[in-house]
């Protein structure tokens, strides 16, 4: 999985789930800790991502 299909992948997970923890986001997609939390990081710049002390969440104005 290249890092633009991870990054695809972990926006389809949030806007499901509404929002999970880095932690779990690294287990599923078998990274560092380090590598979501950039990835989250590149997403926000495009998208409505929200951190929220160590969670992270699509807004719902992504979801319509």
């Amino acid at each position: 999985m290249t890092a633009t299909e991870r990054r695809e992948a972990i926006l389809d997970v949030l806007s499901q789930r509404r929002h999970d923890q880095v932690k779990n986001l690294a287990v599923e997609f078998g990274v560092t800790e380090r590598t979501i939390r950039t990835d989250i990081e590149i997403l926000s710049c495009s998208y409505p991502v929200e951190t929220v002390r160590g969670r992270y969440a699509v807004s719902s104005t992504h979801l319509t």
